[in-house]
């Protein structure tokens, strides 16, 4: 994917790496300004034999990152004067 690639409302700056259940992109949350992992799950690794364990492991990394997401919103700025 070129540098200017787009995937929902993320920019897309390089592949980092393949596995057997997708791809890994190195990205910005332009919302957030802020880089991001974003993990392209391949629709084979979701139909295929090992597709119940696939579908498990995604559903824990969802749950993880949005309960780390939840955490970070409440932590209170430190402020150094």
């Amino acid at each position: 994917m070129s540098s200017a690639s787009l995937l929902g409302r993320y920019e897309i700056l390089q592949e980092l790496g393949q596995g057997a259940m997708g791809v890994v992109y190195k990205g910005r949350d332009p919302m957030m300004d802020r880089t991001v992992a974003i993990k392209r799950i391949l629709s084979i690794a979701l139909s295929g034999p090992m597709a119940v364990e696939y579908r498990e492991r995604f559903r824990c990394l969802w749950a993880f990152s949005k309960a780390l997401g939840t955490a970070r919103s409440r932590r209170k700025p430190v402020h150094h004067n």
